[in-house]
């Protein structure tokens, strides 16, 4: 078995990308979802989509975040 600090140091050496799978299937298997609270940010996220596509939310450029 592999110490700590060796899997720390291979994990080094993955993408950025990579490192996020590795750390989201470790919290995964450390954290488990709150099915409701999943359930009810999608719910929250349709409802938002759905007002963006019907131009019934307020929007901002890129330019207009980054300036303040």
């Amino acid at each position: 078995m592999l110490t700590q600090e060796e899997i720390i140091h291979q994990i080094g050496q993955y993408s950025p990308e990579e490192r996020v799978r590795i750390v989201e299937t470790v919290l995964t298997g450390v954290v488990k979802p709150d099915r409701d609270v999943e359930n009810a940010w999608l719910d929250v996220a349709a409802e938002r989509w759905g007002q963006y596509k019907n131009g019934e939310s307020k929007t901002f450029s890129y330019d207009q975040v980054m300036s303040k």
